[in-house]
């Protein structure tokens, strides 16, 4: 699958371990062209939801991006998170996870390195309303998800600038 996703130009993979870049960088140099990759990071402290437990800790950044930067055919393009926004009831909005945070820390602290990336990508909650939020934290890229068919949390009471292209219907018979 790697190989296949590589080959038919995939702009951008998020690698979780060293060994998926390893297995990246492979298939890029078969390919002959360079690959771009996001690092999934995360921090002890931030939100995961079960089964995506995965990715590189925050403080393990530079040693990761030192083996990443020895991979031929692999350019470091940006780093990636989930979710970094999360509708808050009581707030009555979208408000930023610790995650986002953790995030736009291991963007800096590789800044202060010397080391600049092109995408900080930001997923989850990614609507017309949250993107004015996510650009205050410099964030790139976002995923709308939900937001095509207007059914983010945020539209519960339709007012939002996404219009719900969703219905359910059920037919109901006997006989």
């Amino acid at each position: 699958q790697v190989a296949d996703a590589v080959e038919q130009g995939t702009d951008v993979i998020t690698v979780f371990t060293l060994d998926k870049a390893r297995e990246v960088s492979a298939a890029a140099v078969k390919a002959g062209r360079v690959q771009f990759v996001l690092l999934k990071v995360y921090s002890d402290d931030d939100f995961l939801y079960p089964g995506q437990e995965s990715g590189f800790v925050q403080h393990s950044l530079h040693e990761v991006v030192a083996e990443i930067k020895k991979l031929p055919g692999l350019h470091l393009a940006g780093l990636t998170h989930f979710p970094c926004l999360l509708w808050d009831e009581a707030a009555g909005k979208v408000l930023p996870t610790p995650n986002l945070h953790t995030l736009v820390q291991a963007r800096d602290q590789l800044a202060k390195s010397g080391i600049a990336i092109e995408q900080l990508n930001a997923p989850s909650a990614t609507s017309c309303t949250s993107l004015p939020l996510l650009a205050e934290y410099g964030v790139t890229h976002a995923e709308p998800g939900h937001a095509l068919t207007g059914t983010i949390p945020a539209n519960q009471q339709g007012d939002q600038p996404e219009r719900i292209a969703m219905l359910w219907l059920s037919e109901i018979s006997h006989h």
